[in-house]
């Protein structure tokens, strides 16, 4: 009985995803709760208590992008199998037993090779994990109805995104309370965080068991004697979903470039303390809980590529901003700009990391999709993996360069110099991840997507509706409305017709065409009276009756 709940539905029907749907919000909000936990900067000081050096903490941080090849190992087993709920199950299960052992590795801190096995179980997490990946992407894409994909995932980032600042917020707290009374044994706060993480897996766990999965569409005619290879190369033969995959390559590529070291450079150029830096995160998560619901919308009314097209540019200008917050030192006007920067970085990555989930989806073809989102998988985990290195070897080539331009006025016993622009060491890292981005752009206006509308239509609609957001923010349920959104149990008024009653409605209709009246009444009192359009009067007369 167990084992058949994780078998795909044959008999699905609308009520199964509308039961499955607070459950995939759950399942969201959880898996957000175990990846703040247990990844990030708990886990940082977590190893370097257990005496890690700076090298396994950059394999540590790699590791989240280096698993996603495994996704690769996950398409073949869903082309295999078919059997896309059991393969993600059993994955999970894994992963997350591999983060419960890593909590435990707190009572051999004092061993030299507990840090391998941290590396060791982290490996585990992330191979095996992502491993499900590709089953998942696949299941998502049959379970959730195209013409809600975008709202639905909006809405469901947007819970994710709040159980971050609520994991982020928690984390914070047994750790600064956990110092204050005991600060010689902190490793063991950081080791509850961890354990804290495993729980919320094992509750992500139970919440995907109890979603239901679709049957997967019959393989496309032609493909079924197919290996897995030839199978594989099809999204890279696909010249549309070829030219996506060079733009999100390209793209990840541009922002990882600079992206990580956001910390680094706050904390060692414009020396802010990391509770600052924290607040600034905070600021960044919650803009993006704020419009994600509105990039929504219009993925959903217009295209994800009109969405992009606006959410890209906005996306580098704050990156580009970042040259500014020094003139070369810290000024009057640094903290305003990091201000303002966090914030556009909080509303264009709402934008971009939905479309570009949501166009991967959208542009993969129903019968072979976990074989082109495995591809678009690795070629994120690839760029998404080698641009942070070769950012680190920029930054220190970067380290003793410097540009600097300025206007000089010479007169009898007068000298004005005014400085125009100061350019050093991490600024230009800023500007050639904004290069790279602007170049990628070119290879988006490539992509073909239905509903595609020019950038200036999204641009005024996106506009309107912040307008709207911010008046309603006026009052306490528009603040609710802003961070709670719709409840998870209000989709089936967006929700496609059940396929079985869709078809019975056809049948239905169509044996009422055939069916013939009573009676025939043909008016003779007019003389221009036309028997025919009588006829037909009392027919629909009679069907609508019916």
């Amino acid at each position: 009985m167990f084992l058949k709940r994780l078998y795909p539905k044959y008999d699905f029907k609308i009520k199964d995803l509308r039961r499955s749907i607070p459950w995939l919000h759950l399942d969201g909000v959880t898996f957000q709760f175990m990846e703040t936990w247990g990844i990030g900067i708990f886990l940082i000081a977590y190893a370097l208590q257990l005496k890690a050096n700076y090298f396994h903490i950059g394999i540590l941080l790699a590791l989240p992008y280096l698993g996603n090849l495994s996704q690769l190992v996950g398409a073949y087993l869903v082309e295999k199998y078919r059997k896309r709920k059991l393969i993600n199950f059993f994955t999970v299960l894994i992963s997350r037993s591999a983060i419960l052992l890593v909590s435990s590795l707190v009572f051999f801190k004092t061993n030299s090779f507990v840090v391998y096995f941290l590396i060791f179980f982290y490996m585990i997490r992330y191979f095996v994990g992502n491993t499900g990946g590709s089953p998942w992407n696949s299941w998502m894409r049959d379970l959730i109805p195209r013409r809600i994909m975008g709202r639905y995932f909006a809405r469901r980032l947007k819970y994710m995104t709040l159980a971050a600042i609520g994991a982020s917020a928690i984390g914070a707290f047994i750790e600064t309370k956990w110092k204050a009374v005991s600060p010689d044994t902190v490793i063991y706060s950081y080791a509850l965080i961890i354990f804290l993480a495993a729980l919320s897996g094992f509750v992500e766990l139970f919440a995907l068991f109890k979603i239901t999965e679709p049957p997967m569409p019959d393989v496309a005619e032609g493909q079924e004697s197919m290996s897995f290879l030839s199978k594989m190369k099809m999204p890279f033969n696909d010249m549309n979903y070829r030219k996506l995959m060079v733009f999100i390559g390209l793209w990840n590529f541009a922002i990882f470039l600079a992206f990580p070291f956001f910390g680094p450079y706050l904390l060692d150029t414009i020396k802010l303390d990391a509770s600052m830096v924290s607040y600034l995160t905070i600021l960044s998560q919650i803009t993006n809980v704020l419009v994600i619901g509105i990039w929504g919308g219009l993925s959903d009314r217009f295209s994800n590529k009109s969405v992009l097209s606006f959410a890209c540019p906005l996306y580098l200008f704050a990156i580009f901003m970042w040259i500014f917050t020094t003139f070369p030192t810290p000024h009057g006007f640094t903290m305003p700009l990091l201000i303002i920067i966090y914030s556009l970085v909080g509303i264009a990555q709402a934008g971009v990391n939905l479309s570009t989930a949501n166009i991967a989806l959208k542009l993969a073809p129903s019968g072979g999709s976990a074989t082109y989102l495995s591809a678009n998988g690795i070629i994120i985990s690839i760029s998404a993996g080698i641009a942070p290195i070769i950012g680190g070897i920029a930054a220190d080539i970067f380290k003793y360069m410097k540009l600097e331009m300025s206007w000089r006025f010479e007169a009898k016993n007068l000298e004005i110099i005014v400085n125009t622009l100061s350019i050093s060491h991490w600024d230009f890292l800023f500007i050639f991840s904004t290069l790279l981005g602007l170049y990628s752009l070119s290879k988006l206006n490539e992509v073909v997507e239905t509903g595609e509308v020019e950038e200036k239509i999204v641009v005024k609609e996106f506009f309107a509706k912040t307008s709207q957001s911010i008046g309603s923010l006026s009052n306490i349920n528009g603040v609710k409305a802003a961070f709670l959104f719709m409840s998870p149990f209000e989709y089936e008024e967006v929700l496609e017709e059940d396929p079985v009653t869709k078809e019975l409605k056809k049948k239905i209709i169509k044996k009422r065409k055939k069916r013939k009246p009573a009676l025939t009444f043909i008016r003779k009192d007019k003389s221009n009276a036309n028997p025919i359009e009588d006829k037909d009067k009392t027919e629909g007369n009679t069907n609508h009756s019916n």
